[in-house]
């Protein structure tokens, strides 16, 4: 009974971290439909459950909305899952109206800076954030990876991919941090920056910038300049920049 469970079990990891990387376009109606009987059914094999169901309404649209006391006569349906499975619809339709009623907000320079000094300027370890736009320049979303150490950032590219490709962005900006460091490009910043640059382009997204975070400012890796400073005054400001100038030139 143990065995089955653990397959069982296996089967529906392996479906979610599926949808989760690559969405629910790919895969036919009864793994659909089987992937929502998970929400319905906490355990167990619901696969020969979704076969009935669309064996009797033929299309999951129908099963979810058939009535409650339609979907009970279906063997393996009690009334607290058709009440659960009818309910799925007006689920879809509440989020649907809040993102229609709640208008998108164009986001400036400033309030990109804003956030990204909010979220990274004072982390210990190296981070990644991500934020999400439309063609409009509106806000849709943010990211942060937290899968850094305190000397290098270890993201994984289909990471990002799979974010931006959740919110069907065409415009992002990216920004990661120098725990306790300045904002000096190192050779890896400058030569992951161009990687994304390729790969973005080539999926038809436009890389808006790409930021660093230190102690002393933020600096753009794409206009290679300073957009922030931290600078108590202009002296250290005036020297940080030399140095920045001086890395590039190098």
């Amino acid at each position: 009974m143990k065995d089955i469970e653990n397959i069982h079990s296996g089967h529906r990891v392996r479906l979610i971290n599926t949808v989760y990387k690559c969405g629910l376009d790919g895969l036919s109606e009864i793994q659909v439909l089987e992937y929502f009987l998970f929400f319905v059914f906490p355990r167990g094999d619901v696969n020969p459950l979704a076969h009935r169901l669309l064996n009797k309404y033929k299309s999951i649209s129908a099963v979810l909305e058939a009535s409650v006391e339609d979907l009970k006569t279906v063997k393996g349906m009690g009334d607290v899952s058709a009440k659960k499975l009818h309910s799925f619809p007006k689920m879809f339709d509440i989020y649907m109206l809040d993102k229609s009623t709640k208008p998108l907000k164009k986001v400036s320079k400033g309030d990109i800076y804003d956030t990204i000094e909010g979220i990274l300027r004072f982390k210990n370890t190296e981070n990644l954030l991500v934020i999400a736009m439309n063609h409009r320049g509106e806000y849709l979303g943010e990211r942060i990876f937290q899968k850094g150490s305190h000397d290098r950032i270890a993201v994984e590219q289909k990471d990002i991919a799979n974010f931006v490709m959740s919110y069907d962005a065409s415009a992002v900006v990216i920004a990661h941090n120098h725990p306790n460091g300045a904002i000096t490009p190192s050779q890896n910043d400058i030569e992951s920056n161009e990687e994304l640059m390729r790969r973005f382009e080539f999926g038809g997204v436009k890389l808006v910038d790409n930021l660093i975070v230190g102690y002393d400012g933020i600096y753009s890796l794409k206009d290679k300049v300073m957009k922030r400073s931290f600078f108590k005054n202009k002296q250290e400001y005036d020297d940080a920049l030399k140095q920045i100038q001086i890395q590039n030139i190098e």
